[in-house]
Parts: structure tokens; C-alpha cells; sequence
């Protein structure tokens, strides 16, 4: 009977062993689905974020896809204004040339002026000498018709 006590004494210290591993197993079963929830938990936060962040990428694709357009309409603005700058350069150029060539009508025009001037002054002192002639020429005549009347 010993070794019947003994042998139960040892069963039961295997039972009361595996009881503990038992409970020790419940417990890491517990733990595992504490853990498992809170993976999933964190799994259903990671799907609630993804789903944000692709709202989010959307949002910016549209804004990306607004901001080209912007900027091709920029863009068509700004060809655009060069090339009314390339049309005001030439009309510039046309004027520049235009006022080069009024300015050079106009130094003509000066320089045709002074030569009319001094064609001026010749016939007015011309003019001068024909009317002193003239005076001359009726103080003669007055003489002449004096030496007429005279001789007469």
C-alpha cells in the first residue's frame, strides 16, 4: 500500500501539475484572444485610417487634377500675353521706324527751309537793288523831263 499511496500521491501531484498547466493554458487562451481582440481592434482602426487616407488621396488626386488644368490655363494665358508683347514689339518697331523717318523729313524739311530762307534774302536784297534802280531811274527821268521842260 505504500507504494499505492505513493503511486497516488504522485497522481495526484500530475494532476494537480497538469491542473495548473491547465489553468495556466486558460489563461495564455485568455491573453491570446485579449491580444487577438485588440489585433483586430487595430486592424479595424487600420482599415478606418486606410479608408481615410484613400478619401484623402482622392481629394488630392482631384485637387492635383484642378491645380493642371490651372496651370495649362496659365499657361495658354501666358502664350497669350507674348505673343500680344511680340505684336506690341513690332508695332514699336514700325513706329520707331516712322518716327526715323519723320525726323529725317523733318531735318529735310529744315534744311529746305534755310535754303528757301536764303533764296529769300537774295530776292529781298534783289528787290532792294531793283527799287533803288527804279528810284534811280525816276530821279532821271525827273531830271530828264526837268531839262525837257527846260529846252522847251
Amino acid at each position: 500500500m505504500k507504494q499505492f499511496d505513493s503511486k497516488k500521491g504522485e497522481l495526484e501531484y500530475c494532476i494537480k501539475e497538469i491542473e495548473s498547466k491547465k489553468k495556466l493554458f486558460k489563461n495564455w487562451v485568455k491573453e491570446l484572444e485579449s491580444k487577438k481582440k485588440q489585433v483586430e481592434g487595430g486592424a479595424m482602426e487600420l482599415e478606418s485610417k486606410e479608408m481615410r487616407l484613400e478619401g484623402r488621396k482622392k481629394e488630392f488626386e482631384s485637387k492635383e487634377e484642378k491645380f493642371k488644368g490651372q496651370v495649362k490655363e496659365l499657361e495658354f494665358k501666358k502664350q497669350h500675353i507674348q505673343s500680344q508683347l511680340k505684336e506690341l514689339e513690332s508695332k514699336e518697331n514700325q513706329l520707331a521706324g516712322r518716327v526715323k523717318e519723320f525726323e529725317y523729313k523733318e531735318r529735310e524739311l529744315a534744311s529746305k527751309q534755310k535754303h528757301i530762307g536764303s533764296r529769300m534774302k537774295k530776292l529781298d536784297s534783289k528787290e532792294k537793288q531793283h527799287e533803288a534802280r527804279v528810284k534811280k531811274h525816276e530821279l532821271k527821268a525827273k531830271e530828264l523831263e526837268g531839262r525837257v521842260e527846260e529846252l522847251e
